[in-house]
Parts: structure tokens; sequence; C-alpha cells
């Protein structure tokens, strides 16, 4: 409450911020600077580990850098998964191969293989489950294609029997739906992971389609010829379809082609045979 002070100078001011699972009797007393040292050291230990980048752009260098930090921040809980570095807290299962990928492609072969591994689990493969279309084509195309980026036969003869079921699914749910318009396809389910209302989902189907494509080239590798042969006439047939809904269901009213990615939705407002084209994507003007 008194007079104003100005201060001359640079200061620096830490603000601790304990992360802690019981109330403190006491406040540790921290060191900044050698908390910083510390943090800085573990991270750059781990990133000396990684493949070689070689952008002349430094600032490129170092969001390549960046972003495999956060790929690794989500396998620092043991075999739980995240679908992001402190965003979402929780499993998916859409998104969350992308970074064992990644960590595959940049000289983390173990983490990306811990992270499928979970994946996989049966409970997580489960036809019950909310999101099991997209999983069910998602899954074992993340794990063969880190069995390919690896060269690793041991790992892809481990997931093998996972990739069959899917493929051996894909199919049943498939040949099945005898809808004269919408028949070939998945079953209606969800849109999306965020949209619960039933539809058939572009989405869901080709991830499907690209499971059951890349599990065709896997009985191959691993010498399953006819097998292969059988997932490949299945999955052509099965693209082939694909694409003529996408003629079908394209919107090319506004001079840009729309695909919907749902169609033949049961909306809160009533019926609709196919998303519409949304009013606005983006801006540009030219002069």
């Amino acid at each position: 409450d008194g007079p104003a002070r100005t201060f001359a100078g640079q200061f620096q001011i830490a603000f601790a911020i304990p992360s802690v699972d019981e109330p403190l009797k006491s406040m540790p007393v921290y060191d900044p600077n050698a908390l910083r040292k510390e943090f800085e050291a573990y991270w750059n230990g781990l990133m000396a580990k990684v493949a070689a980048v070689d952008i002349p752009e430094k600032p490129f260098s170092d969001l390549v850098r960046n972003l495999l930090t956060q790929c690794l921040i989500i396998t620092l809980d043991g075999d739980t998964v995240r679908y992001g570095a402190y965003f979402y807290e929780s499993y998916f299962g859409i998104e969350e191969g992308w970074p064992a990928v990644a960590l595959a492609q940049f000289g983390f072969p173990d983490l990306a293989k811990r992270i499928l591994r979970t994946m996989i689990k049966p409970e997580f493969m489960s036809k019950g489950d909310y999101h099991h279309q997209y999983r069910n084509g998602l899954d074992p195309w993340y794990a063969i294609t880190i069995g390919r980026l690896l060269q690793d036969d041991a790992w892809l003869r481990e997931i093998s029997g996972m990739a069959k079921e899917c493929a051996d699914w894909t199919i049943k749910v498939t040949s099945e739906n005898k809808d004269p318009n919408w028949g070939g396809t998945l079953p209606k389910h969800i849109y999306g992971g965020d949209v619960g209302m039933p539809a058939y989902s572009f989405y869901s189907n080709a991830t499907c389609w690209r499971g059951l494509n890349d599990t065709a080239w896997l009985c191959s590798h691993l010498g399953e010829s006819a097998l292969a042969k059988t997932y490949q006439e299945k999955a052509d047939a099965y693209r082939k379809r694909l694409n003529e809904l996408a003629d079908k269901l394209v919107d090319r009213s506004n001079g840009v082609p729309f695909l919907p990615m749902s169609f033949d939705l049961d909306t809160p407002s009533g019926h609709r045979e196919k998303e519409p084209a949304y009013a606005f994507l983006a801006t540009h003007t030219t002069s």
C-alpha cells in the first residue's frame, strides 16, 4: 500500500508449481536453474539418439525434434497410450498410431512397438467398442507400417494374427451389407469419434480398406500366397465399390468437388442422403 517503487536492471523470477498427489506439509526449496539443466539434459540425451534430420534451416530441424518430443511424451506412462501430449488424456484409437510410426522412423523401435502392443489389446479391439470400425482398419495399418519401416519380420509375424482377424471382419460385414443403395460397405455406425449420429462413414470404410489391402501385402511377404491373393482381390473390389460411391455422392455444384464423409445420416432433424457441402472452408482473394 506504500508508494510505487521502480527497479533498475534485470531480474529473474521463478515460479515453482509442484506436481503432487497428496497435501504438502511444507514447500520444498527448488533451484530453478538446476531443474532447467536437468530437464534439458534429459531431453537432449534422448534427441541425441534420433536419426539424423538434414534440414538446412535450423527452425525446421528444431520443429522435427519438438514433434518427436511430443511423440515421446505420450510413452511416459508405461503401457498407457494417450491421444495427445497433454491434450486428450484418454485413448481413442485413431491418431495414436502416428506417433508410433514416427518413433519407428526416427530410431525408437521398441517404443513404437510398445504403443501398438497396447493398441491391439483385445479389450481395445472389441467390436462392442464405440470406436471399433476405424480401429479395425487403422491398427493393422499402423502395425504393418511399423514392421515395414523396421524391416522386422519377427514383429510382422507377431501381429499377423490380429491383422487377419481384422481383415476377415471387414470382408464379413461388407459382404453382409445388402442395402440397395449403400451395400458393400461397413454397416451404419457412428460418423466419427465426436459425432455419434448413425451414418455410413467414408473415413471408417477407407481405413478398413487400407487395413485389408496392407494385410494382403503382409500375407504375401510372409509366404501365405493363397490368402494374400484372396485378401487382395477383396481389397480391390472394396476400393472399386468406394470409388463408385464417391462418384455418386460427390457434390460439384459449387465448382470445387466436395466429397461428404458421411452418408445416409439419421440426424435429429430427419434423414439426409449425405452430408452437405460446408458453407466455408477458407478464404482466398486475388487482386
